[in-house]
């Protein structure tokens, strides 16, 4: 699993599943089809991007991974 992230929200076999998913999402927003229709993947792909941004900027200021998951846990809601 990728440091700061919690298995109670993204197993390591869906991180490639919703990486696609979340580029599919941007390639509608760049291209603006307006034809997707956002599923379940979109939504947890972007949540999990929301994640790692966090992750990032909390590691950047210096927090350790262990603290940096209790923190997502902690913070972020389903």
């Amino acid at each position: 699993m990728r440091p700061g992230l919690s298995e109670d929200w993204f197993k390591p076999e869906d991180i490639e599943i919703l990486a696609e998913a979340a580029n599919t999402w941007r390639n509608e927003l760049a291209h603006e089809k307006r034809e997707y229709h956002p599923d379940i993947k979109a939504v947890k792909s972007i949540r999990l991007v929301e994640h790692l941004n966090y992750a990032i900027v909390l590691r950047e200021l210096g927090y350790e991974d262990a603290e940096i998951q209790k923190l997502l846990d902690q913070a972020l809601i389903r």
